[in-house]
């Protein structure tokens, strides 16, 4: 059986993977929740500078609506905060160095760089959020 759904014995690239997941509607969890964590982890943007100007991978706006179809809705608690949604809320922001001010909140598959100060507000997946930015 061809991987992913590619030619028999060529593998493919995640954004090709994502891009054939995208055409068939189909989500898959291992590839989408990589591209997802590629995000979190700031290894990956949605929309990036390059020669002058700003790119937008696709494939990384493709994943992140197909994470959606894959989550369903549920409870998520946060501290004495509850919500009912279908991404989870980061709880790791010392571990990042970012400091959070009451009720600031961002969504797992955003990315929040080292001295991030996350006022009140709502950061969304997908987001990438510089260094020293309030």
């Amino acid at each position: 059986m061809p991987p992913r759904g590619g030619r028999p014995g060529v593998a493919l690239s995640l954004p090709e993977t994502i891009d054939r997941l995208w055409e068939r509607g189909e989500p898959e969890a291992e590839p989408v929740e990589e591209a997802i964590r590629l995000l979190d982890s700031g290894e990956a943007r949605v929309a990036e500078p390059r020669d002058g100007g700003w790119v937008t991978n696709e494939w990384l706006k493709k994943a992140i609506l197909l994470y959606f179809r894959l989550r369903k809705v549920e409870p998520i608690e946060a501290g004495e905060l509850g919500y009912l949604d279908k991404i989870p809320v980061k709880t790791d922001y010392a571990e990042r160095g970012v400091r959070v001010v009451p009720p600031g909140v961002a969504r797992y598959g955003s990315f929040l760089s080292e001295g991030v100060i996350l006022m009140p507000g709502f950061v969304n997946i997908g987001a990438w959020v510089g260094p020293r930015t309030m």
